[in-house]
């Protein structure tokens, strides 16, 4: 979305990463699973020549889950999550092949 490394969203993003995410084992999985997939479905959204509209659709849930984490709703943030992510890999890791 060409945002400074240090915007709202980055940052609040980092803090529920750092400071609750790592702290669980829930959370902890979360992000594995994250950082195992997300390369991925960029990568087969950058080939699709309406990237750019899918990017700014991931970006209003990414702006609810943000709004959610700054309510203090840790649980919904991560509901809201969950549901994005599942559409996501559906539609864009159906074909992919994970390596080990």
């Amino acid at each position: 979305m060409n945002l400074p490394d240090n915007c709202r969203e980055l940052q609040t993003l980092r803090w529920f990463r750092d400071n609750y995410l790592k702290k669980s084992k829930e959370g902890r999985k979360i992000l594995k699973e994250y950082y195992k997939i997300a390369p991925k479905i960029v990568e087969e959204i950058i080939r699709r020549p309406d990237s750019n509209k899918i990017f700014k659709e991931i970006f209003k849930q990414i702006r609810k889950i943000v709004s959610q984490i700054e309510e203090g709703d840790f649980k919904n943030s991560i509901k809201i999550y969950e549901r994005m992510i599942l559409k996501l890999k559906k539609k864009y890791l159906h074909s992919v092949q994970f390596t080990s």
